[in-house]
């Protein structure tokens, strides 16, 4: 089981975290990559629909409150320049959500700039930021990991990380946010396909961009973004830590669920699903909450207002992971705010 706070985070890394921040943490023993299948899990949702009524009944009441949800591509005019685009993307290698749709492929082949959360994802620049800013994912002064969760918790974790390949003495070092995306986000099988070099959606659209010789322009540095995570208040990072390990043997089917609400564009239900699983749902609402403010409205604001200038001289492409989209402070509202039409496409 899950809260609310780690089905939002979890969703972020499966619709646009860095891949290369899993590979990076720690060397990985040499694992034979030959014929890695698809990752599989149930879906959570169709799991709560046929069981639990009653909280499928309030799961689609939250969900419909979650403006431009319905979509993940949509298209920005002013009347006067070319039309720009706004797409929503999920950070996997499932071919179904790499193979870009006819109307995605064309739009970004005739685009005159790319916008992308981060423009350059090299394992070196997240060596580098760590070597910079290491207090953003260690803590090197305080109460040590170990001391934070539960001893129970704790050896779950050590047991995890140990498998990984990560020093036991450096554990506790981590910052439960940071332990939380490294051992628990991302399903082994979807990594091992990472490690395979298969595509993620991002990366396709990068690679498009470059062929076609078009610019591409990050919104964000790597170093914002992993900020953007240390903000978050330390007793939410610790609630995702010990919900993360609690509900550790779910990584496959929240990770299935994701793609499948994604794919069928029902974005309004990734983080209100969370709720249906917490294990304490007042500390996982303000868990959540916080987790929107810093991790989604604040970038979306600064996300906005960077792409802003490619829109104005039209024909932009400007893809970013699809929670940033819905609701009142997506990048949807803020782009009509700003006086633009924004029209679904689909």
């Amino acid at each position: 089981m899950t809260n609310s706070f780690l089905t939002a985070l979890r969703s972020y890394i499966f619709i646009y975290l860095i891949p290369l921040i899993l590979l990076a943490v720690f060397a990985s023993p040499a694992i034979a990559l030959d014929n890695v299948p698809l990752c599989k899990g149930r879906n959570l949702l169709d799991q709560v629909r046929l069981e639990q009524k009653e909280d499928y009944a309030a799961l689609q009441k939250l969900a419909e409150k979650q403006i431009n949800s319905n979509a993940i591509f949509w298209r920005i005019s002013d009347g006067d320049n070319a039309p720009s685009y706004l797409f929503g993307t999920v950070h996997s290698t499932d071919p179904r959500v790499t193979a870009l749709a006819p109307q995605v492929q064309t739009a970004l082949r005739s685009a005159s700039s790319v916008a992308v959360e981060i423009a350059k994802l090299e394992q070196n620049n997240f060596a580098d930021l760590m070597k910079k800013r290491p207090e953003i994912f260690l803590s090197l002064k305080g109460p040590k990991l170990d001391t934070l969760i539960s001893a129970n918790d704790y050896a779950i974790l050590l047991d995890v990380a140990v498998k990984a390949g990560t020093p036991k003495n450096v554990v506790p070092l981590f910052k439960p946010w940071f332990a939380s995306v490294s051992y628990f986000a991302v399903p082994a099988c979807e990594t091992l396909r990472m490690r395979k070099k298969l595509s993620v959606l991002d990366s396709r659209i990068t690679q498009i961009a470059s062929a076609h010789k078009i610019p591409v322009t990050g919104l964000e540095t790597m170093e914002e973004q992993f900020t953007s995570f240390a903000a978050l208040p330390a007793e939410h990072q610790i609630t995702l830590l010990e919900n993360s390990i609690y509900s550790h043997k779910l990584t496959n089917d929240m990770y299935a669920t994701t793609v499948e609400l994604y794919l069928s564009r029902q974005l309004g239900f990734i983080q209100p699903l969370s709720l249906v699983y917490s294990r304490d749902r007042v500390k996982s609402q303000a868990a959540n909450d916080a987790f929107k403010d810093v991790l989604l409205d604040k970038r979306n604001i600064n996300m906005h207002a960077r792409s802003l200038p490619l829109v104005k001289k039209g024909g932009a492409f400007i893809a970013v992971g699809a929670l940033h989209l819905i609701g009142e402070m997506g990048l949807v509202a803020l782009f009509e705010r700003s006086g633009y039409k924004v029209e679904k496409v689909y």
